[in-house]
């Protein structure tokens, strides 16, 4: 097989306009930019694409400022998501993990479904595009040194998203019905085995299954979505303060997702898929405080992920809260004296208190939600870093 190849050309532009500045403020109005941007790229097998961005930045006084922006963005699929060796599985699971399908799959003497779907590189896939809008503001009050604030709404409107399709979401939400075979036809999952056959496609025949038994065919892997609309707000909080103790550090990053509108098809519905299994939830936090003495810091940072529903039931799946801890040593960088100037030793703990994610059970009987948690539990390393 030929080795798979792209050509791009890029250029880019931007334009920075002072329409308001010290010469001619006024109340209410310290600084006004407006921005302009764009960028062409010319890609062998895509073709060509101009994404333009236009920006507006507003000082209101010597506390306040807001910003909007808009753009337009373009990305062709990678090679990988193209060219990735095909795969197909085969897998035996309880027919009440298949929620997503009316009337239930057929089973077999032994009381299971036979489920076979295809995954990998996706040769068909098409470029993907979005529409960005942005608003925000940055708040430094003068009252309250040390203290900033700033917010920011966010709305991207994707056509063609590439996504890839989780092989088990697909069997458990009806709106995924049209990458599922139920029963299977016989042809297509017979063309699966003789492509196995021919080395075409890799088969991994955890079942062991013939393609007779198979009863459900299913299409994952990398695919084009018609649409995703999504929305939300970050909002980020940093206060310093000194003190003869040395100085203390609180900080809060939070994230919350009004929407996650998706359509497969120009002629499925449009489903919101916020707050289900293997997608986004539609709240998230990470905080945390420091202190820092001289050479000495101390960092602890709490992360927290909201609960939400399990796919094709009521049952909720619980909220998930871990800890981090990092403590380090600075030696001065600028000291000709002592051992090692601009030595940095840290000594890191990830998952403090050893918190388990959320269960759930998956047909893989990995029995979490990968996408919006980590098995591996408390990670300890230490690291060491010089500054010349």
């Amino acid at each position: 097989m030929a080795t798979p190849e792209r050509d791009v050309t890029a250029i880019y532009g931007e334009l920075l306009i002072p329409l308001v500045g010290e010469q001619n403020q006024r109340r209410f109005m310290n600084r006004l930019d407006l921005s302009l941007a764009g960028r062409f790229e010319d890609f062998s097998d895509f073709g060509d694409t101009f994404n333009p961005k236009i920006g507006a930045f507003w000082v209101v006084g010597q506390n306040l400022a807001f910003r909007a922006s808009y753009s337009k963005s373009f990305r062709a699929p990678v090679l990988n998501n193209l060219f990735f060796p095909a795969q197909a599985v085969t897998l035996p699971a309880p027919p009440q993990f298949f929620t997503g399908l009316s009337p239930a799959p057929d089973t077999n003497d032994a009381g299971q479904v036979i489920y076979l779907y295809t995954a990998g590189g996706n040769p068909r896939l098409e470029e993907e595009t979005a529409d960005v809008w942005s608003a925000g503001f940055e708040l430094t009050p003068s009252m309250i040194d040390g203290f900033s604030l700033t917010g920011t709404y966010f709305n991207i409107a994707y056509e063609n998203r590439i996504e890839t399709i989780n092989p088990f979401e697909i069997i458990q939400v009806a709106d995924f019905a049209e990458l599922i075979q139920s029963p299977a036809d016989t042809t297509a999952v017979a063309n699966v085995f003789s492509r196995a056959e021919s080395g075409e496609i890799i088969l991994f025949n955890l079942a062991n299954a013939d393609a007779d038994d198979v009863n459900v065919l299913g299409a994952a892997g990398n695919q084009n979505l018609a649409s995703r609309d999504v929305d939300g707000i970050d909002l980020t909080a940093n206060y310093e303060l000194d003190t003869d103790a040395g100085r203390i550090g609180t900080f809060l990053n939070a994230t919350y997702l009004f929407s996650f509108d998706t359509q497969l098809t120009e002629l499925s519905d449009t489903v919101d898929q916020l707050d289900v299994l293997y997608r986004p939830v539609d709240f998230r936090l990470r905080s945390g405080l420091s202190w820092t003495l001289e050479q000495y810091r101390a960092f602890l940072a709490v992360n927290h992920t909201g609960s939400y529903q399990n796919l094709g039931s009521s049952a909720e799946i619980d909220a998930w809260t871990t800890f981090d801890l990092t403590l380090s040593y600075t030696t001065d960088a600028s000291s000709s004296e002592g051992f090692l100037p601009g030595i940095q030793l840290s000594f890191n703990i990830r998952n403090l208190f050893d918190e388990a994610p959320p269960f759930v059970e998956t047909i893989d009987g990995l029995n979490f939600d990968t996408s919006n948690a980590d098995p591996f539990g408390r990670q300890i390393s230490i690291s060491l870093r010089k500054t010349f």
